[in-house]
């Protein structure tokens, strides 16, 4: 990859898998390999959300809004 980078990254944080798998479903023991795979399910609905948004224009009209309060 050359140059730089000219637009925002924005980067959705959910894969803190302690406090999620504690405060989301309550399991504080080592995960059995059927509790991993429903995390990795919702942590997918999560990242699916995301894609969605970006695809509505969520983050135009958050550019767009940052340059009212910048302005």
């Amino acid at each position: 990859m050359t140059g730089r980078i000219e637009k925002p990254l924005y980067i959705l944080p959910f894969d803190h898998s302690g406090p999620f798998q504690r405060k989301l479903f309550g399991w504080t023991e080592t995960l059995s390999p059927a509790q991993t795979a429903e995390i990795a399910a919702a942590q997918h609905v999560i990242y699916d959300g995301f894609k969605a948004a970006v695809a509505a224009g969520v983050v135009k009209r958050l550019q767009i809004a940052k340059a009212r309060v910048v302005n």
